[in-house]
């Protein structure tokens, strides 16, 4: 599938900086659950973490604990959570 972002994103490896200020554990995806919003604006939260679990060959899980999807992937030698809460977009802080 051709994602948006492969208007905007090269498939080279980005350099990472040298001292990065700290690093980022998760990356949460806000949008709406329901095929009715897959393709707004509203879900590019959605869109970009889907991108990134299909680069990396990862599928999604449902989590109770969080209302969420939930993947994890490798990046720049750390494990790196995905999520894509279930909830709609005026209750994503539940």
């Amino acid at each position: 599938m051709l994602w948006p972002f492969n208007l905007y994103l090269k498939k080279k490896e980005l350099p990472l900086p040298e001292n990065p200020v700290s690093p980022i554990h998760a990356i949460i995806g806000l949008g709406n659950p329901g095929d009715q919003y897959e393709t707004t604006r509203h879900n590019i939260g959605f869109l970009f973490v889907d991108y990134l679990a299909e680069t990396h060959q990862q599928s999604w899980k449902t989590d109770k604990r969080f209302e969420a999807l939930i993947t994890s992937i490798e990046f720049a030698g750390q494990k790196l959570h995905l999520l894509k809460p279930q909830t709609f977009m005026n209750k994503s802080g539940q």
